[in-house]
């Protein structure tokens, strides 16, 4: 596996690493590499270049590139840049990304999996919100910040769910803090929030249109407001009697239909561990 991925990673430096075409003003600098992947830096305070289309690549398979471009890296990904993209299944971030994000209004229905590679610093909150067909989702095992699990992101030093995908249908028994937007526009229809948890931040569920029944342990002790925001009427089933101190006053939004207090799991068919 490792010698295969050598090899994708020469010949992206070997195929992409000189721009077919550069436009450029005083402020900024376009280049355009030879498989479509338009790259963006601004002249006057960037050292690197960021990938700002990829509507033009039209492979299956996308290794993001790891080359050296008039004397630059490419070190982050816009999240406008998959706007347009109608053909990218699998995605294979190298170790020069740091950063990549994306949009939250274009729904990159293509991709099917993504791979993350050991340089990546920050994932954005509700990254895989518009990826209605991801199922894999796989972090390197070097990365320092964050790792995989059940196909989603999970920062490493807090334990805190960051992005799940349309494959996270069961939240892992590590995870300690739900993200703000983790679950954006998921499609699940009933979750089991596990006993690890502490805390679930604002619209950590938010437009999950298909979501009816949630069951919520006693160990949560922070739901921050519109954590369950437009879910489209969910009944929520709450281990405690009643609601805890720490929980905002509109934790559920509007996204409400019945609050039941002083149930365990098995009222919604699941069980504790």
């Amino acid at each position: 596996m490792k010698k295969c991925f050598l090899i994708i990673s020469v010949l992206t430096v070997v195929i992409l690493g000189c721009p077919s075409c550069t436009r450029s003003t005083d402020n900024y600098e376009i280049v355009t590499l030879k498989d479509g992947t338009e790259l963006f830096r601004y002249t006057t305070d960037m050292d690197y270049y960021v990938i700002r289309s990829l509507k033009n690549c039209t492979s299956t398979v996308y290794v993001v590139p790891d080359a050296n471009v008039n004397g630059y890296r490419i070190t982050e990904m816009w999240e406008k840049s998959v706007v347009g993209n109608t053909t990218i299944r699998t995605m294979i971030f190298q170790d020069n990304i740091e950063s990549f994000s994306f949009d939250l209004y274009y729904e990159f229905s293509s991709l099917e999996s993504i791979f993350i590679g050991a340089g990546v610093r920050k994932v954005w909150s509700g990254t895989f919100a518009k990826c209605p067909n991801l199922k894999q989702v796989t972090v390197d095992v070097r990365n320092a910040v964050y790792r995989s699990e059940n196909n989603a992101v999970i920062e490493k030093s807090t334990d805190r769910l960051v992005a799940a995908s349309a494959a996270t249908v069961v939240i892992p028994d590590s995870v300690r803090i739900i993200g703000s937007n983790a679950f954006d526009y998921s499609r699940c229809e009933s979750m089991i929030i596990p006993e690890n948890v502490v805390s679930i931040e604002e619209c950590a569920f938010q437009k999950c249109a298909e979501l009816r029944t949630v069951f919520i342990p006693a160990s949560v002790e922070k739901i921050a407001g519109l954590a369950f925001r437009e879910t489209g009427g969910t009944t929520f089933y709450c281990e405690a009697a009643e609601k805890p101190d720490g929980w905002d006053d509109d934790w559920c939004g509007d996204g409400v239909k019945e609050v039941v207090w002083g149930t365990d799991a098995g009222a919604i068919g699941g069980k504790m561990s």
